[in-house]
Formats: structure tokens, C-alpha cells, sequence
């Protein structure tokens, strides 16, 4: 142990709509056990970003952005 007392993962996705993928995400980050902490970020939201938050879940998206 390295003297941290909290772990933090960092969960990615291209968007938070409504798939299977997202589904385990949003499960693992809701879920994930002391001494970790989970952070999702997003490039789009969708119906699970709004899941996340009532569980307690930290979720940024950054929205995409044409070229």
C-alpha cells in the first residue's frame, strides 16, 4: 500500500445513450467498492447520465465538437 487511503478509476465512453455498454458501466461506476471512487466522462450524454448521478456517481461530458 502506497499510503493513499482512496483509489479513483477514471470509466470513458463515446456516449452515455441506451446500450449494453453503458449499462455495465453505469453498473460497475455505481457499484465499485471502497477505497475506490468512479468518474465517468463522455463525449455524449444520454439517458444513463442521468442514472449516474442519482447514484451518486460523478459524470462529465465534454460534447463534441465539429471539425
Amino acid at each position: 500500500m502506497t499510503g493513499y487511503s482512496q483509489r479513483r478509476a477514471l470509466l470513458l465512453s463515446d456516449c452515455l445513450g441506451n446500450g449494453g455498454l453503458e449499462r455495465q458501466l453505469g453498473l460497475l461506476a455505481a457499484n465499485i467498492e471502497s477505497p475506490w471512487t468512479a468518474e465517468v466522462l463522455a463525449i455524449d450524454g444520454g439517458v444513463y447520465e442521468a442514472w449516474l448521478r442519482e447514484h451518486g456517481v460523478r459524470v462529465r461530458v465534454c460534447g463534441r465538437r465539429g471539425v
